[in-house]
């Protein structure tokens, strides 16, 4: 499990959390979602740097040779 996809993981968890608290914390649901949406979307991109990252070494390792 990488790094991106326990973000990822941590949103979904948060997310079902609010659901089930219902309506006592409606003003406070509007901040958890954008709270939400930011850590999966850190998580995305967490996994998109690793991809490029990964990329990178393939070139500099085939450009060596």
């Amino acid at each position: 499990m990488t790094l991106g996809q326990f973000f990822q993981l941590l949103s979904l968890v948060m997310l079902v959390v609010i659901l089930g608290l219902g309506n006592q914390m409606v003003t406070c649901i509007a901040l958890h979602i954008i709270l939400i949406v930011f850590l999966y979307g850190f998580g995305v991109l967490l996994d998109r740097m690793k991809q490029i990252l990964d990329l990178l070494k393939q070139q500099q390792t085939s450009n060596g040779q």
